[in-house]
């Protein structure tokens, strides 16, 4: 069944959108492969260089274009970059211009599916969770946005800035910052609960939350065929707190597409706590995590708490919250990804089934995890560390090569990945 799995899925390439993925595929390529049993057991992670690039991922400047949809309202990744800098960032006029909090209260109240809810240009201080009141369609999404990219800052002084309940959302150009005087207090920047199907947050820049963004069911409901593309979710320092910290924190949903995103500094200072930059658990399926730059440290690595990059089953997820109990995620697909300077594994597989793992670069991590009985396809990946199948694990592998990730490339660590 994997195997099958991993042929479907690998003969069937995403395009390769901006400097990462076509510079992480052809150096890929190019390198030489070891066999799947090949394991290399590093030394204690490397102190990671001061200013590592972006690669391309997290907020762009120049927006992203309109918002297209499939037949089945499923939202698409936006265009390639070269035909994004040929679009208006701005889009449609807007029906409802906000200048201060009372007004985008009112407009929250007013705003129906197809209209847009504009930010002007300034700084606001957001004190209390707002909420949506109406949902929008596949075609016809509400869009709450800043005009142009950077123009619109939010303080955000409560558990979180924004709950989505509702269809067709989309949040973009925006930037929001925790600011509550103790860390457990901001929560998210975008919480996506129960019917807001269909929700897309892009182009976002969201620094000192502890999940940045948190989706979930609520009242047997679920938030399927989310977008979630080009933001930036950052902390600037360590989160002293005892809830997760997981900047993208998915519990149930099915059919999310998370790409061309950027993760940085996820790091919980408990020696029995364990956070991760990405992951998806909680009984749903068909989730893809793909051309995502997260780098777990960007200072500190050997300080206390465990630090994964990306996992499909977490920390697993407990009944009262799963939407199902078979499996932590189904069918997930894991594929275009760097992963950087973690002080535990780059990519986990916990109770995870049917999951796809392909092309991904891990640098100085503890390589790659199976546990909790999980069943993956490994494909192509580079990495340092290992690859280890614990408490009856399964994994399929195909061509991955397992060694020193500063033999490979100018600087690794730096993430220069030209090829020496």
């Amino acid at each position: 069944m994997l195997t099958i799995l991993a042929q479907r899925l690998a003969a069937v390439r995403m395009p390769s959108f901006g400097r990462l993925a076509s510079a992480l595929a052809s150096a890929l390529l190019a390198l030489p492969t070891l066999g799947s049993g090949s394991a290399w057991l590093q030394a204690p992670p490397r102190t990671p260089p001061s200013a590592l690039p972006d690669l391309g991922k997290g907020q762009r400047p120049a927006g992203l274009g309109p918002q297209r949809y499939a037949t089945d309202g499923r939202p698409l990744a936006a265009m390639s970059e070269s035909a994004r800098a040929a679009s208006s960032q701005a889009g449609p006029p807007a029906q409802h211009h906000v200048t201060q909090m009372v007004e985008l209260r009112d407009a929250l109240a007013r705003v129906q599916a197809g209209e847009t809810i504009e930010l002007a240009p300034g700084r606001y201080r957001w004190t209390r969770q707002l909420s949506t009141q109406s949902g929008g369609r596949p075609g016809e999404p509400i869009v709450l946005r800043a005009r142009q990219t950077g123009s619109v800052h939010i303080e955000v002084d409560a558990q979180a800035a924004l709950a989505i309940v509702h269809p067709y959302w989309l949040v973009e150009n925006l930037t929001l910052q925790g600011v509550c005087a103790l860390p457990v207090d901001c929560e998210h920047a975008f919480h996506v609960m129960g019917a807001a199907v269909g929700t897309v947050i892009r182009n976002n820049r969201m620094i000192d939350f502890n999940a940045h963004i948190k989706v979930n069911g609520l009242r047997g409901e679920w938030p399927d065929l989310g977008l979630v593309q080009h933001n930036s979710l950052l902390n600037s320092q360590a989160r002293p707190v005892q809830r997760p910290v997981t900047p993208f924190d998915l519990v149930g949903a099915s059919h999310w597409l998370v790409r061309d995103n950027e993760v940085r500094h996820v790091h919980r200072p408990d020696a029995r706590a364990t956070s991760y930059g990405l992951y998806m658990k909680g009984g749903g399926e068909g989730g893809r995590i793909e051309h995502n730059l997260v780098i777990c440290s960007e200072r500190n690595i050997n300080e206390p708490g465990a630090r994964i990059g990306i996992s499909l089953g977490g920390g697993l997820t407990g009944t009262p919250y799963a939407r199902s109990q078979a499996h932590e995620h189904r069918g997930g697909v894991v594929q275009f990804n760097v992963v950087a300077h973690c002080n535990d594994t780059g990519l986990d597989a916990n109770r995870a089934v049917e999951a796809l793992f392909a092309d991904n670069l891990l640098i100085n991590t503890a390589g790659i995890s199976l546990r909790g009985g999980a069943q993956a396809h490994l494909l192509r990946n580079r990495l340092d560390g290992r690859i280890r199948e614990r408490q009856g694990s399964r994994a399929e592998s195909q061509h991955n090569q397992v060694g020193d990730s500063r033999r490979w490339f100018m600087d690794a660590d730096a993430l220069d990945l030209r090829r020496p």
